[in-house]
């Protein structure tokens, strides 16, 4: 029986311009309600939790910056990986002279602040109302004491574009970091043993919750492994066929989903 719900945000719960669905949301509560626990499992940092309360949805559990950092409905904040900070100041330095065209976010240890480098302007088409006044030069904080990088999230003007940093990422670091696809032209360039995955099985053994009691469902690289290891997985239709593959069911909505899990 499945006890618990685990779900992607972008391109399957939450969606560019339109938001997170009322068919959706009502769907999730009355599953809630019904005894079902919802998790999150994120590529976003944990300030994500706040925008979700926005549409009256509050998980239990969410796995952000693709598994490197763990939250709970009481905003307790746990770090599992990071990059460290001599990569980091190498990915920098790497990607300024090597690969001038990507824009990037950065997930950093504060709920308050993000970074980005805006100059090609690939982050601001993907995100349009991505507040501009943030940009600044990474170099200024790579050397303060506190600096912490879970995350790099990089937008380019293509997928071969991103192709091409994710084949450079793998050679230049050794295996110790890793880039992954996203969504359309964007990876997440995190540390080698991140991942969706990695967050959500360190919850399930610390609550001795059984992965055959679990639902996950997503649309991206970075849910397959979430998806093929639970008891149902689940995939968009939109998603890549990679993705589609590795699901038990293809769906439309998180609704449909939960209504084959409850078929179930």
């Amino acid at each position: 029986m499945i006890k618990y719900f685990i779900s992607d945000l972008d391109g399957t719960l939450l969606f560019r311009n339109v938001g997170i669905k009322q068919s959706d949301i009502k769907a999730l509560n009355k599953s809630i309600q019904e005894g079902l626990h919802l998790w999150v499992a994120t590529g976003r940092g944990y300030d994500a939790y706040d925008m979700l309360k926005r549409y009256d949805i509050y998980p239990e559990q969410m796995v952000c910056s693709s598994g490197a950092v763990l939250c709970d409905k009481e905003n307790h904040v746990r770090y599992l990986s990071v990059i460290s900070n001599e990569d980091a100041k190498h990915l920098f330095t790497f990607l300024e002279e090597n690969y001038p065209e990507l824009d990037y976010t950065l997930d950093l240890d504060s709920h308050e602040y993000h970074f980005a480098r805006l100059d090609s302007g690939n982050l601001l088409r993907h995100l349009p109302d991505f507040p501009q006044n943030i940009a600044i030069n990474v170099s200024e904080f790579l050397n303060h004491p506190e600096f912490k990088l879970m995350r790099l999230f990089c937008v380019s003007h293509s997928n071969e574009y991103c192709a091409e940093v994710r084949k450079a990422i793998e050679v230049e670091f050794g295996g110790r970091l890793k880039a992954l696809k996203t969504d359309t032209n964007c990876l997440d360039i995190i540390p080698s043993e991140c991942g969706k995955w990695h967050g959500v099985s360190t919850l399930l053994k610390e609550n001795h919750i059984d992965p055959k009691e679990v639902a996950a469902i997503g649309d991206e690289e970075t849910d397959v492994e979430m998806i093929r290891n639970c008891g149902i997985g689940l995939a968009m239709y939109t998603a890549d066929e990679s993705v589609r593959n590795a699901a038990d069911y293809v769906v439309k909505s998180v609704e449909e989903a939960l209504n084959i899990i409850k078929s179930k």
